[in-house]
């Protein structure tokens, strides 16, 4: 998924979370077999990033952390099929 860009007097009303719902939603009509992101990882957001979203958003929509590449961040990953 690609970086999430709220502006400021915007943020914390669940912008995050629609667009990535209509994301996934378009991914599956269009036949995607899993949807990737790469969020911070809990507890390490950076006001410095603030287009890359938090790894909570992506769990609560059922995104599991498959890789932890750094401390910051992690990989995680949707499955479309089953």
């Amino acid at each position: 998924m690609p970086c999430f860009f709220v502006r400021k007097d915007r943020r914390r009303a669940g912008i995050t979370a629609s667009l990535l719902e209509a994301a996934v939603r378009l991914a599956r009509e269009h036949g995607a077999i899993a949807c990737e992101a790469f969020p911070h990882a809990s507890g390490t957001h950076s006001s410095q990033d603030p287009q890359v979203s938090s790894e909570a958003v992506f769990a609560s929509l059922g995104f599991r952390v498959i890789r932890t590449p750094s401390a910051g961040r992690v990989v995680m990953r949707l499955e479309l099929t089953g």
